[in-house]
């Protein structure tokens, strides 16, 4: 909808559904009992073009989660229901972005997503936030075309880190020669470090009659960023070790284009 010269207002609304994995709905009598899970999802937005080639872009968003699959948690024996559909969620978030259009030599944009998602599998437990909840998502990438066909871009990323259940020791099961964990705070109450990383490009393109060739270096993680990606403890949950990502990676490679 056009409120204003080149701006435009958008909306959406929907009802999404998944059905139950196989190992959730299995049933030894072959008795189906979970339902679908279920969401409601509305977004509104607002877009305006300020120039030839630069678009503004900011949306808001939300979701309803209903009838997830969670543990039944009075389950007793494999003639009972293993899962039941008691589990909710909300997400929200906003989404800010301005992009150049690639005109002329210069193309990229800058984005930046606020956005939380938490569940609660029961109506009686405490609601927690999801694995993967990051609140602060930023994106920058640019791209520039130099003469005799080169072209060098780069993009910057920064995402909060994953939350996580803090351990701080074990109870060791001599019956079944188990260490079992014991967490110190709620259930994904911590977060681990902020994912942050340069990566860049340099390709050279070719072009013939009937295809091109590009030949490109990608270096990957350029300032050698951390970035944790899940904690790792010992055997009985005293010491610890958070296992990053890749290192600074130089990856060259060869694209072949043909024409028919």
């Amino acid at each position: 909808l056009r409120v204003l010269p080149k701006g435009y207002l958008k909306a959406a609304a929907g009802i999404y559904t998944q059905p139950p994995q196989p190992t959730e709905s299995w049933q030894p009598e072959g008795n189906y009992t979970l339902f679908y899970e279920k969401q409601r999802t509305a977004s509104l937005g607002y877009e305006q073009q300020l120039t030839g080639a630069i678009h503004a872009d900011v949306e808001g968003f939300y979701k309803d989660l209903y009838d997830l699959i969670v543990f039944n948690p009075d389950w007793t024996n494999i003639s009972d229901n293993a899962y039941v559909n008691e589990g909710t969620g909300t997400v929200y978030g906003l989404e800010v972005m301005v992009r150049h259009d690639p005109v002329d030599r210069l193309f990229g944009w800058v984005s930046y997503t606020y956005s939380r998602s938490f569940r609660q599998d029961y109506a009686d437990s405490d609601q927690y936030a999801f694995d993967f909840d990051q609140p602060h998502i930023f994106t920058a990438l640019a791209g520039y075309k130099l003469p005799y066909g080169v072209e060098v871009s780069g993009r910057f990323q920064y995402v909060s880190g994953n939350p996580y259940t803090p351990y701080a020791g074990a109870f060791y099961d001599a019956d079944l020669d188990f260490w079992s964990p014991f967490s110190t705070a709620p259930y994904n109450s911590e977060r681990l470090g902020a994912y942050q990383a340069l990566d860049m490009r340099i390709e050279k393109s070719f072009t013939f009659k009937t295809w091109r060739m590009r030949v490109y270096t990608d270096f990957l993680n350029v300032y050698k960023g951390e970035n944790p990606e899940f904690r790792l403890y010992n055997y009985d949950y005293t010491e610890y070790v958070d296992v990053g990502g890749l290192p600074f990676v130089p990856s060259p490679g060869i694209e072949l284009e043909f024409y028919l």
